[in-house]
């Protein structure tokens, strides 16, 4: 009997590359090696919940599912559990896969998807003695050993991982022995009760009643936080002897208790100390008073810990001679470039539209969201989170950017970011005639009873991906490269979940020609804050290499103005669907 072909296959962000034997599907060949994808029906492909994109698409033949659109299914989306491949090719993972760490190697894959840092979990702190006699040792303090309070001998070492941002607070629990995620929890910030972006809350904290109301609220909703993931994962929270924090400089300050008024006024002083551990009583945690806080290095003002904990988890960043771009998109667009010998840092004032906040009928990626959309060539069809049944409720950031691209497409919305009138139109189907309403004496699209896309929307969209791409291409002038040079574009924050990389390009936030290379790393600065509490050394060699990397400042260039208002409109459709 003929020996059956092996298939390559490069597996992205993981950058690791497995073999399969012809004949298996994607979804077997990927838990042949200790990959999981999420698949409620358990490979029967019913629930269509484990897509992935493959490239080339025509590498494996399309697998038919209401969850995927004729678009999608021509970008190489597929059912991983139905996908069989027929030739070597690339698989991009959605952010919800996971890995059995137990089974890896000692060059395997661990935690949440991320390769292990020095080939074995090696954290920060560690506890030695016996029944009645424990201590604690931490790598930042050698040969010091603390007597260890309040520990027996059913404890463990636990370790906490936080992501501090400006919409959304995320906290998950540790185990520094295995290296497993036992818990995970995550909320909207309240701070966003008094301010939706930054240089808002700086304002307001800058007066101490200001910072006493928002250092309370965002501690006591980590206390909430973390009294929930010890209850789901069945532990206390005096377990919890290390703290990795990744958030914006403002989200730190104002945590810390900090005034971070220096941070919204010439020169962005910093003060914080990053790259180093602080006593856990200075963000108010309900961990083991013994416990200290990791705060990643701060590159600059704008530039927190959450990104340089995100370049821990995107692999490559430091390492690799590749070009790549790194985008961490929420409420502050952070980028970075690297060419393997410049390595570079900016940031830019996004707004909240990709949080899903300040629009019209916006909401969180939360059940009702609309979070993508395509065109059908008689209406759109909407992609709801949550169950199939579910009506839409609001519109998320992936939602957004989905929608507009389709109607810019159509030829609903023209270049210039005007949504037009419904006597402006021509020949489009009664379906989506139909979805042609006015708010307010305004147009608007209509999605749901009360869900509707208004220009108002569009203009946030506009500003805050005209933003975005006006520090790409900074940062791209100032690495002598042209967006078609890059190697990997690499997407993080949660908004890229669902995301289409056609519709980034096709709004103009990506320079064309580049929606092939985007690769969505989920919330890179919660991964990155997982790694380094599982790595001391990776802790050590990040703020090496962090002292390497420069920041580019925008607000000060003559030309960062027009180059912004330029980056607002929206390119002309590549082929318009409806003329």
């Amino acid at each position: 009997m003929a020996k059956k072909k092996t298939i390559t296959i490069r597996v992205h962000p993981l950058e690791q590359i497995i073999q399969a034997v012809q004949g298996r599907t994607l979804r077997q060949a990927l838990q042949d090696s200790g990959i999981y994808v999420e698949s409620p029906c358990d490979g029967n492909g019913v629930c269509g919940k484990c897509k992935i994109r493959v490239s080339p698409a025509q590498a494996v033949p399309e697998t038919v599912h209401t969850n995927i659109s004729p678009q999608e299914a021509e970008e190489g989306v597929r059912l991983a559990c139905q996908a069989v491949p027929e030739q070597d090719l690339e698989v991009f993972l959605p952010p919800t896969y996971r890995l059995e760490a137990g089974s890896s190697s000692s060059d395997g894959p661990v935690l949440m998807g991320r390769l292990r840092p020095e080939g074995q979990i090696q954290p920060a702190v560690e506890v030695v003695g016996r029944t009645g006699d424990y201590r604690l040792k931490h790598r930042e303090r050698p040969g010091v050993e603390q007597a260890l309070t309040e520990w027996t001998e059913e404890n463990s070492p636990k370790g906490l991982a936080l992501d501090l941002g400006t919409t959304t607070l995320v906290a998950s629990l540790i185990c520094l022995a295995s290296g497993r995620e036992l818990a995970t929890s995550g909320r909207l910030n309240p701070q966003v009760t008094y301010g939706h972006d930054v240089l808002t809350r700086i304002q307001r904290a800058s007066t101490s009643e200001g910072l006493d109301l928002l250092a309370s609220t965002v501690q006591s909703a980590l206390r909430d936080m973390i009294s929930e993931v010890c209850t789901q994962a069945g532990t206390e929270a005096h377990e919890i002897l290390d703290v990795v924090v990744g958030g914006n400089t403002t989200m730190l300050y104002i945590c810390a208790w900090e005034d971070p008024s220096p941070l919204g006024q010439l020169p962005f002083t910093v003060n914080l100390a990053s790259g180093c551990s602080h006593p856990v009583s200075r963000f108010g945690l309900n961990v083991h008073p013994q416990a200290m806080v990791y705060v990643p290095p701060i590159a600059h003002a704008f530039v927190g810990s959450d990104i340089s904990a995100g370049l821990v988890a995107i692999q490559g960043f430091f390492e690799s001679s590749e070009k790549m771009l790194f985008l961490d998109v929420g409420t502050n667009g952070e980028m970075g470039v690297s060419t393997g010998h410049v390595r570079l840092l900016t940031s830019t004032a996004a707004g909240p539209a990709f949080e899903g906040s300040g629009l019209r009928s916006g909401m969180r990626a939360a059940p009702g969201a609309v979070q993508g959309v395509s065109f059908d060539g008689n209406d759109l069809k909407l992609r709801i989170v949550g169950p199939e049944t579910n009506k839409p409720l609001g519109i998320c950031g992936s939602g957004l950017l989905d929608l507009v691209h389709t109607l810019l497409n159509i030829g609903v919305i023209h270049p210039s970011g005007r949504l037009l009138r419904i006597d402006e139109l021509e020949d489009l189907p009664a379906s989506l005639l139909d979805r042609m309403v006015e708010v307010e004496g305004k147009p608007a699209v209509r999605l749901g009873p009360e869900v509707w896309l208004t220009q108002g929307d569009i203009r946030q969209l506009q500003l805050a991906k005209g933003a975005v791409r006006t520090g790409i291409d900074f940062l791209l002038g100032k690495a002598g490269l042209k967006g078609q040079e890059l190697d990997r574009i690499v997407v993080g924050g949660g908004f890229g979940n669902v995301l289409r990389p056609a519709s980034l390009e096709g709004v103009g936030m990506l320079p064309s020609q580049t929606a092939t290379k985007v690769v969505f790393a989920g919330n890179t600065s919660q991964l990155g804050c997982a790694r380094l509490l599982l790595s001391w050394s990776l802790r050590r060699r990040l703020e090496k290499d962090m002292i390497k990397v420069q920041h580019v400042g925008l607000a000060q260039d003559e030309g960062f103005m027009e180059a912004f208002v330029q980056n607002m409109e929206f390119p002309q459709p590549k082929a318009q669907i409806i003329n």
